[in-house]
């Protein structure tokens, strides 16, 4: 009896199609039968057709036009990788070094063609099955309505004639495999992990002269591809004989019945941006235009406003040389040159803006003014180096009217206004060897103002008509409070990163705190000839990361071989100085402290020396004057002796990065003598251990 029982099921087993193996996409196939069923609706003098019927002869194409085969998925981003002509490369196979800016013709699991049915089919509706299957079913039943053969056998062939991959008979072998005309059904496996974008995503772009208009786009990213990807993503990248290469990640819309392709420079690490556009109707193979200059901004914030903001008082005298040549080098990879055409990239604009301090004793001399701009946001290169400021000179005391001009550059005071969106990267590099008052003695902006201006600038109008009373400071023949423009909001902050020249550590303290609070970076650079070197790290932090491969594998190479301690050399406190001088304990962390490789930075307080005894005189005989000692943040108190100068402590510390490496480094603290003009802490010595009872 068991064995009778095994045979029976032997036999059963025997019995079943192999065409039960074929998978199908889930989202696919429920777009294939609706188009399907909407087809016939839409074509009643088709009568001898089934839904199901037809969703075969739909679903037949795809394995081999796609390269899935009998064995795999279709993928609705495959990308036919057999179309040789010089005119789908990047500018007609001129320019090499772009090789993977690919115009692939054929797009999509139907493989839709701009030489046939995807004359009017952009190559988001080739991959979205969802939009793509209805133009399939259309073309499909076309050909069968005007079929002249008798048999359902030979209306199938000429109803696949658009297609290569059905001459051979190999769509009707797969049609026979997946459908049962006895049941008219479907013999499928539905594979749920192929959705109907089969990976594509939908993005919002906008037009780089008007970012308040955004539109759809998506990114088509063969690394992403749903299903069985087949032939064309295997390497070499840049292809071989017979086959083309495969493209970057690329961005693609239609406008106008115009098909665009966009391969920014955050997908591929080109050194520009590369366009290419089709007008419907046109076959890619003799119909494409290409361009290097940006035209559009996209989700990934590869549009850039940068504003220069370049301290021009007295004590830059010496630093100014080196600000310029750093200045224009890094304008020099801001902005793309025109290209072969005189065509200029719209993506990147660069103000420039200079400040001093107030023209009244004793903060600055006559001369001089808080804020000028000296350029509006432009996007050519001989106009911003040719801004950039020549000479130094003015101020008195030491902090300058840096608030002042950062509120105004925000504000966009002289300066065509700051293009608004998401898509767009909006940063402030302030360049300064002094630390900014805090406040501004005649217009109140001060650190906080700024940081709040900078997160939210929908507050603009309000804190810079509160900068001060009418008529009361001159701005080059316009008051601060007229020059406030009211743009609106915008979802984007803008990020003010500061090179800090100098040894200055209260300017570094103070511009750590503004530039981290707005999602900025500080580059200290100790003297004028490591200016170049600062802003050369700032082009990175404005501009974002490189990208990865972006074609879904590995082309080799790699690090360093070894893991990198800390670099403590930009460390700062968190806070500069102890005001006012109450006695009390006050949080100070150690900040800016960075990992060459990446890696998570641990802080550990070893010791806090000063320069005053802990128990002298006049200094309110409390003790210990420092704790933290062992853990991550030091306390240190708010006092100095009353018959001294000052108080500097030093905080000493190590850092230590999540491998184990470690780095030991030390800031300084001061607790000053009293807050008038000129009142610089000086270090008589740290001969005092602040950690004593």
């Amino acid at each position: 009896m068991r064995n009778h029982r095994l045979l029976s099921l032997l036999l059963l087993a025997l019995a079943l199609p192999a065409h039960a193996a074929y998978r199908f996409g889930s989202g696919p196939l429920a777009d294939a039968k609706s188009a399907a069923a909407s087809g016939l609706a839409a074509n009643r003098k088709v009568t001898d057709l089934k839904a199901n019927e037809l969703a075969a002869m739909l679903i037949a194409i795809t394995y081999d036009e796609s390269a899935a085969k009998v064995t795999g998925v279709p993928s609705p981003m495959a990308l036919g990788r057999f179309d040789l002509q010089s005119s789908l490369e990047s500018f007609g196979g001129t320019q090499p070094k772009y090789v993977r800016a690919f115009f692939h013709a054929g797009v999509g699991m139907w493989q839709l063609d701009s030489a046939g049915l995807g004359a009017d089919v952009a190559a988001p509706a080739a991959v979205d099955t969802a939009r793509a299957a209805p133009v399939v079913a259309g073309e499909v039943l076309r050909r069968w309505r005007s079929s002249k053969a008798t048999t359902k056998a030979g209306k199938r062939k000429a109803a696949w004639g658009a297609w290569y991959a059905c001459k051979d008979g190999g769509c009707e072998t797969i049609f026979n495999d997946i459908y049962d005309a006895s049941k008219d059904a479907l013999v499928i496996t539905e594979d749920p992990s192929v959705s109907s974008k089969g990976g594509m995503e939908w993005h919002r772009c906008a037009p780089a002269t008007d970012t308040k208009s955004p539109f759809d786009c998506a990114l088509i990213d063969p690394s992403k591809a749903e299903g069985t990807t087949g032939g064309f993503t295997f390497k070499p990248w840049e292809g071989k004989p017979g086959v083309s290469p495969l493209t970057f990640p690329f961005v693609s819309f239609d406008r106008n019945r115009t098909e665009e392709r966009h391969w920014p420079k955050k997908l591929t690490g080109y050194d520009t941006f590369v366009s290419a556009k089709r007008s419907f109707g046109t076959n890619a193979r003799g119909g494409l235009s290409w361009e290097k200059p940006q035209r559009i901004c996209t989700w990934l914030k590869d549009c850039t406003d940068v504003a220069l903001a370049i301290d021009t008082t007295g004590s830059m005298w010496d630093d100014l040389g080196a600000v310029r040549a750093g200045a224009s080098s890094l304008v020099s990879k801001l902005i793309e040159p025109p290209d072969e055409n005189g065509n200029v990239s719209e993506g990147t604009r660069v103000a420039v803006v200079d400040y001093k301090d107030f023209p009244s004793n004793p903060y600055g001399d006559p001369g001089d003014y808080p804020y000028l701009a000296r350029l509006p946001f432009s996007n050519q290169q001989a106009s911003v180096v040719g801004a950039l400021p020549t000479s130094a000179g003015g101020g008195n005391d030491t902090p300058e009217a840096a608030m002042t001009a950062l509120t105004h550059t925000l504000d966009a005071d002289g300066l065509t206004p700051w293009r608004e969106g998401d898509m767009v990267e909006r940063a402030i590099i302030l360049m300064t060897d002094a630390p900014g008052h805090d406040p501004d003695p005649f217009t109140g902006a001060s650190t906080g103002s700024v940081i709040a201006l900078a997160q939210d600038v929908s507050v603009q109008t309000a804190a810079a008509a509160a900068l001060a009373p009418e008529g009361s400071v001159t701005l080059a023949s316009t008051t601060l409070a007229a020059a406030a423009p009211s743009l609106g909001t915008t979802p984007s902050p803008v990020h003010i990163h500061s090179v800090v020249i100098g040894f200055d550590w209260q300017a570094l303290s103070q511009l750590t705190y503004l530039s981290h609070a707005t999602g900025g970076e500080v580059f200290p650079a100790a003297t004028a000839s490591e200016v170049v070197d600062a802003l050369a790290e700032a082009i990175g932090t404005v501009t974002g990361p490189p990208p990865d491969d972006g074609g879904g594998g590995d082309d080799g190479g790699g690090g360093t071989g070894g893991n990198h301690p800390p670099d403590v050399s930009g460390a700062v406190p968190s806070v500069a100085s102890l005001w006012p001088a109450n006695h009390d304990l006050t949080a100070v962390d150690i900040l800016n402290v960075r990992d060459p490789d990446g890696d998570a930075v641990s802080i550990t307080i070893t010791g806090v020396t000063q320069d005053e005894p802990v128990r002298g005189q006049g200094s309110g005989n409390t003790a210990p004057d420092a704790t933290g000692v062992g853990t991550s943040r030091a306390q240190l108190r708010a006092e100095r002796s009353g018959s001294g100068s000052d108080r500097v402590y030093r905080v000493r510390f190590v850092a230590t990065d999540s491998k184990g490496a470690q780095t030991a480094g030390s800031v300084q603290v001061c607790a000053p003598h009293d807050q008038g003009v000129n009142t610089a802490c000086v270090d008589d010595g740290q001969s005092f251990d602040a950690t004593v009872p």
